[in-house]
Order: structure tokens, then sequence, then C-alpha cells
């Protein structure tokens, strides 16, 4: 990148765009948002799949707040979010265990009429697993198995699933959560 500079060839989106992905996949934020930045003051608008490099970073690091930032920056450029990064925020929020605030989100993505994946609804539940609140945990993965998706390896093992398939329905069942 210096080398292009230092010989006057000026970068474009697209190599800034391959630079600051191949940051965050490396988990080097700060040079990536250094980047950023320096793409904006040449006069470069980012696109969305910039944004969603810079935002699933931060969800990778929990920083949900400059998450959020880069998201309505993002919106606010004109640039609409899509399923994917919706649910990089939804699991961001709850890795965080900020359920309020991934409920939102589910929501904001249901009514822009996106849907959500089995990703999606993976990690909301185990967020609610994780704050103890089993029974909003119930209605998403009711609400999952209602959008016809069906639960993956993760969700499954998470669940305990065995032979029979029941055990999450019969234990939420006992507990009258159901």
């Amino acid at each position: 990148f210096h080398k292009m500079l230092d010989e006057g060839t000026k970068p474009n989106i697209f190599t800034y765009t391959s630079l600051i992905n191949g940051l965050c996949h490396n988990d080097r934020l700060s040079e990536a948002v250094t980047l950023f930045k320096h793409m904006i003051w040449e006069g470069l608008t980012p696109d969305r799949i910039l944004y969603t490099s810079l935002i699933a970073c931060y969800c990778k690091r929990s920083n949900m707040k400059a998450a959020l930032e880069i998201f309505r920056e993002m919106e606010k450029g004109g640039l609409s979010a899509d399923a994917f990064v919706y649910t990089c925020l939804i699991g961001g929020f709850s890795k965080v265990l900020a359920m309020d605030g991934a409920q939102w989100l589910m929501e904001e993505m249901i009514n822009k009429g996106l849907t959500p994946t089995v990703v999606t609804y993976t990690d909301i539940i185990v967020g609610y697993f994780k704050t103890g609140d089993e029974k909003k945990a119930h209605m998403m993965y009711n609400s999952m198995l209602q959008a016809g998706i069906t639960p993956d390896d993760k969700l499954s093992s998470m669940l305990g699933f065995g032979n029979d398939g029941d055990s999450f329905q019969d234990s939420l069942e006992e507990k009258d959560i159901s």
C-alpha cells in the first residue's frame, strides 16, 4: 500500500476495501480504522462490503457501541443493511448479553423485510439461555421453527437434542415454560 502511494498511484475503493477487510480478518482493527479514515479523507465513499467488515470486526471484539456507530453511518450514507449485517450485530449484542439490543435489532431486521437465518436465531437463543431467560429462548426457538428454519448442529447440541429430538421441548414443559 505504502509503495503504491510512494509511486504516485492512488488506491481506489476496491484497494481500500481489500486492505481493510484483510486487516479486520487478521484482528488489526486499529490499522483498519486508520485506513478507513484515510480513505474518507481521500474523498472515497465506503461501500456496504467495507462497512460490513468493520461492523463484524467491532462485534468480534464486543465493541457494540462502535459497531452501532458504523451501522448508523452506513445507513446515513444511503446503504441499507442486509441480513448478514443484522446477524453480526445480533450476535455481538447476544455475546455481551445485551439482549434488549439483540431483540430490538431482530425486530428491526424483520420489520425491514429481511429474513433471519439459523445463525441469527442461534445467536439470540444462546444469548437468552446465557442470561437465564429460558422462556424467551423458547419463544425464539418456536419463531425459528415457524419460519421453517431447522436448528443447526450448534443449536441442536446446545439444546441437548438426542436421538428423540425432544429434550429441549420436554425440559421446558417440565418447567411449565412452553
